[in-house]
């Protein structure tokens, strides 16, 4: 009976906890090991997720939103260069951004805020300006989402808790107005959720049993349900996505509108119109209470909401943006010119089209990129330093950060670790014999016989190396399983998509939600 050697048991448990990290992982960018592991933006300042966890940060610090402690006025508030918060460690597993505050969701369910207070966007009953990361009392969280004053998280016993800005009922708990809420509160009525979508005034959530809920502004219809009044408790939407029983879309909210992805890679967009935010070619200033499409687009795979567009990653690590181009959002190099159909942003050349793109994330007015070879490149509004090319303004194509790469260094070979370039040995080397000494260049004795005898033929050691003929004959087992091992995982990850979620608008519309900011429970793999 076959018994396998203890190294090759090693190497299969090994190689089979690679395979389930890669199937099962949904916080890191798989397949893309020099690629931030996210990148969010927030109104004034731009967040690197990086692979080991650690955050850097660049743009606007005067309430603390890049935690630097040297907070000021003039141009002594500008981070000009990303720099790391270093009071988050190592330790966080996603972030989001809103108007100069930001919340990080932490390895141990933990929520931290800082930044400006605003109508209570920090979550800690003041309005006090926090300048360092600080723990605002939610643990077991699953997923954290932000606002422009405003934030919400998911636990993992599936309930919803948000807090801050609360103008148009956004908060879910059946006030609105001037009631703020000052530290995360429980969404009314909604259990079993998995995910939150929330961008400006308007949440959506998506359910374990495959239902979305929404709430909040409603003046263009872009909660869903056919009417412009606002809700202060979640409802599910009635706005009909056209496709088949088996669509899986993915659901992102935009400032006065909402879109989806269907599984056939369109997209379809419901709510505000206004400068082209829903990308059909045209522009009304009424919105629609029914999906449309958007024109141009067969392949998208992530999006990502504006005030008054939308932006859609594309298969083909491309991107294309729509809508209001007040700030070059759009990225087009076509500044002030909105786009009422989706247009292809530019390279940093200005020239060419930005490709290798891993994930997209946005403001109101500006949009960042997440580079396959660990470079951020962002467009739109820049007015606080944040593209990181020290230049205080808009940028009409994407510009590549100066100061942040997520590549990983290359690995240095050990001091002391032997060469594997192959060197020719000294005694092997044919040199020319001194005069009179004897010569080593073995040759034929005239009178040797044709058959060696047994005292001068060399004797072959059994306890020496074996033959490559012998090592493969006496290993073969183990060849097979080990190369099984290192090729499956390999074709496995090149193949495969982050599982989605199916859910639906309605009982026959199954659809996915996106996220805002920084979330890579479901990347985009390349």
């Amino acid at each position: 009976m076959y018994k396998m050697k203890p190294s090759v048991v090693l190497l299969l448990v090994v190689n089979i906890a690679c395979i389930l990290r890669g199937v099962y992982a949904r916080d890191l960018v798989e397949g893309v090991p020099d690629a931030c592991l996210g990148v969010v933006r927030g109104s004034d300042n731009v967040y690197v997720l990086k692979q080991d966890k650690s955050v850097w940060c660049i743009g606007r610090d005067n309430s603390g939103q890049c935690a630097t402690g040297a907070f000021g006025s003039g141009d002594m508030q500008y981070v000009k260069s990303y720099t790391q918060i270093l009071s988050l460690g190592n330790t966080v597993e996603q972030m989001c951004a809103g108007n100069q505050f930001a919340c990080a969701r932490l390895t141990d369910g933990t929520v931290k805020c800082w930044g400006f207070s605003r109508q209570y966007a920090t979550g800690l009953n003041s309005l006090s300006n926090l300048h360092t990361p600080t723990d605002i009392g939610l643990t077991a969280i699953t997923d954290v989402v932000c606002g422009l004053h405003s934030a919400c998280a998911v636990k993992s016993d599936g309930t919803a808790w948000c807090w801050g800005s609360n103008t148009y009922g956004h908060s879910g708990t059946n006030t609105m107005g001037g009631t703020y809420v000052r530290f995360p509160t429980q969404v009314i009525g909604l259990t079993n959720v998995e995910s939150l979508s929330l961008m400006s005034d308007h949440t959506c959530a998506i359910l374990t049993d495959s239902t979305v809920r929404c709430w909040g502004y409603n003046n263009k219809y872009q909660i869903g349900d056919l009417s412009t009044t606002d809700s202060l408790i979640p409802i599910q939407p009635d706005v009909t996505v056209t496709g088949s029983l088996t669509d899986k879309l993915v659901l992102e909210t935009g400032g006065y509108h909402t879109c989806a992805i269907k599984s056939d890679g369109t997209v379809e967009c419901w709510g505000g119109a206004g400068d082209g935010a829903l990308g059909n070619g045209g522009v009304t200033s009424d919105g629609y209470a029914t999906a449309t499409p958007v024109d141009g687009i067969s392949n998208a795979v992530q999006l990502t909401g504006l005030i008054g567009g939308m932006c859609a990653l594309l298969d083909d690590t491309t991107v294309k943006c729509w809508g209001s181009d007040t700030n070059g959002q759009n990225g087009d190099n076509n500044l002030g010119s909105d786009a009422y159909v989706p247009v292809v942003v530019v390279s940093p050349t200005g020239t060419g089209i930005l490709t290798g793109v891993t994930y997209i994330t946005s403001d109101r007015y500006g949009v960042c990129a997440s580079v396959l070879d660990g470079t951020v490149a962002c467009w739109g509004s820049a007015a606080s330093f944040q593209h990181d090319n020290d230049v205080a303004g808009n940028s009409a194509y994407a510009v590549v950060a100066d100061s942040i790469t997520c590549a990983q260094p290359p690995t240095a070979s050990p001091t002391g670790a032997p060469s594997t370039t192959p060197t020719a040995s000294p005694t092997a080397s044919p040199t020319a014999s001194p005069t009179g000494a004897p010569s080593t260049t073995p040759t034929a004795s005239p009178t040797a016989s044709p058959t060696a005898s047994p005292t001068a033929s060399p004797t072959v050691s059994t306890t020496g190396a074996p033959t490559p003929q012998t090592f493969l004959e006496s290993n073969m087992v183990e060849i097979v399983i080990i190369i099984s091992v290192m090729v499956v995982p390999l074709m496995l990850l090149s193949v495969y998509k982050v599982g989605t979620v199916v859910l639906s608008l309605n009982a026959n519309q199954p659809v996915v939600l996106g996220y805002t900011g920084i979330n890579h429970k479901k990347p985009v793999s390349y």
